[in-house]
């Protein structure tokens, strides 16, 4: 290395150092919450935040600040696990991820943290699916001095805002689109995150002091942290948090789920000290949750079902992609006007009416194939079908008046 040269890794006010005296801050919280604004606080006190892309959307317009490497360790780990992200029944702590199974996981975690930070004295990332993860990324982090930033947000919040995205792309937001889901997969997120507090505690951060006590959250962070360079953040939060960022705001019907996520962030609001909730006061915060602890045993079979219905619902959109495709098939398989072209139409035919179900012209093409092939009775009960639920299509009116006057 040339005299005077920086190596890799090196962040300007922090020197390198070994795994073991190293600092891990991640950013754990609910999707929805904050998490990424907080990221981009973070990374402005010279903190790295990891391979973070340029991708910015319409709930997002600032970017999301989201490690890519660490993003996918846990959506693969979620897909081993039988679960998504937006699966709200699923709860990390009924797994114990020292087990062999998990093995590979944990070394390709290890593995991605060092190739992001190397021996960077203190770094922080942001994925919400850390948090949901968390058990798994304690054990990962055995090795780190870790001190976690927890940004809560109340849970009716979240859901109005996770609500408002869903209905912008159903297809990818399928599975959150009731306020009771969101807090649902709210309340038993940060009961993991709770159960997992270590010797550092956790540095809690509400989502309305980031917004409109940006000043106070940043001494805190700074505090917590053990960092000094308090004033290029403060610079660049003042032009980056706006007070759009609070745009879910108002009341959403409440049921068991959004009672219990909202008692629970009222006692971590009570528990936390400074900001800081320790690991004695999560104990105690966790002991008072009743009744989580009576239906969280019960949420596994729900859990898989909602996998279940997932896994079904991405082969009918994939079916959906290449419906043009079967639907020239058919018809060029159909005017062929032989054995094998009614075989290929008649199974073409019978892809789209599971991916579309009843429609009038998928079922009006295959009584004309059933016609065509000889076979009365599917034909029959086809023309049936198309006169019952379309009474209004005439072509087919027409041939049943035929029947009736026969």
């Amino acid at each position: 290395m040339a005299q005077g040269a920086r190596p890799a890794g090196y962040v300007e006010g922090y020197v390198l150092t070994t795994r073991r005296q190293a600092v891990a801050a991640p950013i754990l919280g609910i999707h929805r919450s904050g998490t990424s604004a907080l990221a981009a606080i973070v990374q402005s006190f010279g903190i790295p935040i990891g391979d973070i892309s340029d991708r910015a959307s319409e709930e997002n317009p600032r970017g999301f600040f989201e490690s890519q490497m660490l993003r996918q360790v846990n959506d693969d780990l979620f897909t081993f696990l039988e679960a998504s992200w937006d699966n709200w029944a699923f709860d990390a702590g009924r797994y114990d991820f020292r087990e062999e199974r998990f093995a590979p996981f944990r070394e390709r975690a290890l593995a991605a943290i060092d190739q992001l930070f190397g021996k960077v004295a203190l770094w922080s990332v942001k994925d919400p699916r850390m948090a949901q993860l968390w058990p798994f990324w304690q054990l990962v982090l055995a090795d780190f001095i870790v001190r976690p930033i927890v940004i809560i947000r109340p849970p009716h919040e979240v859901a109005m805002s996770q609500i408002a995205r869903a209905s912008r792309n159903l297809r990818v937001h399928r599975e959150l689109t009731d306020e009771e889901d969101v807090a649902a997969l709210w309340a038993l997120t940060m009961l993991n995150i709770l159960e997992h507090v270590g010797a550092e505690g956790a540095l809690v951060i509400v989502h309305g002091d980031l917004i409109y006590r940006t000043t106070d959250t940043l001494d805190r962070i700074r505090a917590y942290l053990r960092v000094r360079k308090i004033k290029a953040a403060k610079d660049f939060a003042a032009g980056f948090i706006e007070p759009d960022y609070h745009r879910a705001k108002g009341e959403v019907s409440g049921g068991p789920w959004m009672a219990m996520a909202g008692q629970l962030f009222a006692d971590i609001q009570g528990a936390a000290v400074d900001g800081i909730v320790t690991q004695a006061a999560a104990a105690n915060l966790i002991a008072k949750q009743d009744d989580l602890h009576i239906i969280r045993p019960t949420m596994d079979g729900a859990r898989r079902a909602l996998w279940r219905a997932r896994e079904n619902s991405e082969d009918a959109w994939r079916y959906q992609q290449i419906l043009p495709t079967t639907e020239k098939l058919a018809d060029d398989a159909f005017k062929m006007k032989t054995d094998q072209g009614y075989a290929m139409a008649r199974s073409a035919y019978t892809q789209m009416l599971r991916v579309e179900g009843p429609q009038l012209l998928t079922l009006w093409r295959s009584y004309r194939l059933a016609k065509a092939a000889g076979n009365r009775e599917e034909a029959r009960k086809l023309l049936r079908q198309v006169g019952d639920l379309y009474p209004e299509f005439q072509p087919a009116q027409a041939v049943l008046a035929r029947y009736r006057a026969k």
